[in-house]
């Protein structure tokens, strides 16, 4: 049975163009940081006897990066400082808008996270999720990459490790204009419902990741089923704040890409623990 037209929500616009994310989730965003500028960061994976990683902040908003023995490339990045030392840093691949990289940078600790995200072309995003699982074993379109790696040196293992911790939390996230709940069901899926603000009402549940980057201080990873959007927050649950961004395409005008950096304020509503 159709839903009563009068009360309906826009499904095309939630779920399709995802036209309610464009604005109000950066209200309670944390400020722009330059202080990487003129400090440079390698990184290796665990085990590692090369680089797999060198960055370069030229300036509080140029960098230079090299990924293994590739050639230099030149981007423009955004950092915030989300606790002292720590620093949640994002730049797009030159020439390819559907690609980017981030870092979790926690350089008192000499330990950090690399994030490779790519977001699908228009027919792969638009596949259904019967062929996607029969093909990719997903249910996502979106393919992101996270690496742990050691600042200086390689790691004795890996320095922000998946986690549990956040399983059974029901935590409200209030972006600004925008206000959100999660709930993380277990370590690979969570449910997000927009509460109020754009797109009030929405929700779904998604695959996801969770990492412990320190004492209250956690990175969740989560692909869409039905866009192809990526989100990324580090949850900094001793100060009660999130930063991270939403990184996505729209399945009606495949090319519109949105890559912008959000932020929240966080209320923990309870944690249910299974017997």
């Amino acid at each position: 049975m159709p839903p009563d037209s009068s009360s309906a929500p826009d499904l095309r616009s939630l779920y399709l163009s995802y036209e309610f994310c464009d604005a109000g989730f950066d209200g309670n965003r944390l400020p722009l940081s330059d202080r990487l500028a003129g400090t440079g960061q390698v990184l290796f994976a665990p085990g590692a006897s090369s680089p797999g990683l060198r960055v370069d902040f030229t300036t509080g908003t140029e960098l230079t990066w090299q990924d293994g023995e590739g050639a230099p490339q030149r981007s423009a990045y955004r950092a915030v400082e989300v606790r002292p030392g720590v620093f949640y840093v994002d730049w797009s691949r030159p020439g390819d808008r559907s690609r980017s990289v981030s870092l979790v940078l926690d350089v008192p600790g000499a330990r950090a996270s690399v994030l490779r995200s790519a977001l699908p072309g228009a027919a792969d995003a638009r596949a259904g999720l019967y062929e996607r699982i029969l093909d990719r074993d997903d249910l996502s379109a979106v393919d992101v990459d996270v690496r742990g790696m050691g600042i200086g040196r390689p790691p004795p293992a890996d320095p922000h490790p998946r986690s549990t911790d956040l399983v059974g939390r029901r935590v409200l996230c209030a972006y600004g204009s925008s206000t959100l709940e999660h709930v993380y069901l277990n370590e690979h899926l969570f449910c997000w419902h927009v509460v109020s603000g754009g797109g009030a009402g929405a929700a779904d549940v998604d695959p996801c990741a969770h990492y412990r980057i320190a004492d209250d201080l956690y990175l969740l990873v989560w692909r869409e089923k039905l866009a192809p959007a990526v989100g990324m927050v580090l949850l900094d649950f001793a100060r009660r704040r999130s930063t991270g961004k939403l990184f996505y395409d729209r399945l009606t005008e495949p090319g519109t890409i949105t890559d912008y950096l959000v932020g929240a304020e966080l209320t923990v509503l309870n944690h249910t623990r299974y017997p």
